[in-house]
């Protein structure tokens, strides 16, 4: 009998209402972080592939690359005063493509801190950084450049001798070398640490390297290498993206 008469408390403690505000509450709750960790995610996908748009945005810059007859003032002149949209657009693509590259450059050398292959990759994020701050002074550059030539007019004597001081000003060649050593020395360091850490293949730093050495000693005989040197670059950096974008909630090299 005793136990026939505690039977109705327990089963009445057992089917109290839940308050529908209270239940609510549980449900809504996990809501909050899964909407934080999916803008994680869509930014974290957005810098990886940085990693590539940034020197594509680069090879492009030198599709639009001005035509010049010469390495002298008086031909660099003449090309500002027949083609100065172009010459601007080339300027501001090169700016551009080092700025868009910076999150995706940092984000890899985050991946490999501590690791194998710090060194080399904190060395080549550093120059391509390095490189954007010399693509904006760069564009600076080409811009007053532009300025003093007017368009569809053959550039004076004045003009020449002044783009003749300025190529042998310090300030403007350390600008001008920190964009170039930055770019093409600075991706095949920086594929070449992220080789050893895991998150590259060898012929990723080797392609990267080829792409930038033909740069270096072909862009001279025709301005498609300089387009097809930087293509190679991005494509050397596409895999260490789509690794990256892949293993963006593990934080290790797949």
């Amino acid at each position: 009998m005793e136990k026939i008469k505690r039977s109705p408390r327990r089963a009445a403690v057992a089917t109290e209402p839940v308050h529908p505000l209270a239940d609510a509450e549980q449900m809504s709750a996990p809501a909050r972080p899964l909407s934080q960790n999916a803008r994680a995610l869509r930014f974290s996908r957005l810098t990886g592939w940085s990693l590539v748009l940034g020197p594509m945005t680069l090879a492009a810059a030198g599709l639009v690359h001005p035509q010049v007859t010469g390495d002298d003032a008086g031909s660099i002149a003449a090309a500002i005063g027949s083609q100065g949209a172009a010459w601007q657009a080339w300027a501001a693509m090169l700016l551009l493509g080092c700025l868009v590259a910076i999150p995706g450059v940092l984000r890899l050398m985050r991946r490999v801190e501590g690791g194998r292959g710090l060194t080399l990759t904190t060395v080549g994020a550093a120059l391509v950084v390095g490189a954007a701050a010399g693509a904006g002074g760069f564009s600076i550059l080409n811009s007053i450049m532009v300025t003093m030539v007017p368009l569809g007019t053959a550039p004076s004597p004045a003009v020449i001798q002044a783009i003749t001081r300025s190529e042998s000003d310090p300030l403007a060649g350390a600008v001008v070398l920190l964009f170039f050593v930055g770019v093409h020395l600075g991706w095949p360091l920086l594929l070449g640490g992220a080789t050893r850490a895991g998150w590259a293949s060898h012929w990723q730093w080797l392609l990267a390297s080829a792409g930038s050495a033909a740069v270096f000693a072909l862009s001279s005989v025709t301005l498609l290498i300089e387009a097809l040197g930087l293509f190679a670059i991005a494509v050397a950096a596409a895999p260490t993206a789509r690794r990256m974008v892949r293993g963006s909630t593990s934080d290790q090299p797949s």
